[in-house]
């Protein structure tokens, strides 16, 4: 199992290589599938058979088999979204404080000098 963009990440729980030993036998494959954000994905099967416990492929699904995944918006994925957002305004108003820190006093002032002036005007 693959998923070609590399959005999702593909994890076999078990061994992806299974023993059959009879006709009838069959097998069981479980993957953890963890996504990056939400979207839809083509997850891409191969399932190749081997002899025995050898390397020599018997046969495989080509094309692969095409398996189509809708990943939901979760709340979990919000409260990380917004983690980020918070995180990153939070580095350019600290950035910004840092540009402009040594200019605070005369901006002070200027802004004192005005806002006085125009309380003094507006009483006369």
């Amino acid at each position: 199992m693959s998923e070609p963009s590399g959005d999702i990440k593909v994890d076999p729980i078990e061994s992806s290589r299974q023993l059959l030993a009879s006709p009838r036998d069959s097998v069981e494959w479980r993957w953890n599938l963890t996504p990056r954000k939400p979207g839809r994905y083509q997850l891409n099967l191969v399932v190749e058979t081997y002899q025995g416990d050898t390397e020599n492929v018997l046969a495989n699904t080509a094309p692969p088999i095409h398996i189509t995944l809708t990943v939901n918006n979760t709340f979990w994925y919000r409260v990380g979204e917004a983690k980020e957002w918070i995180i990153a305004a939070g580095a350019v108003l600290a950035a910004l404080g840092m540009i402009f820190g040594p200019f605070r006093r005369p901006l002070v002032a200027f802004a004192s000098a005005r806002i006085g002036n125009g309380h003094r005007a507006s009483r006369r």
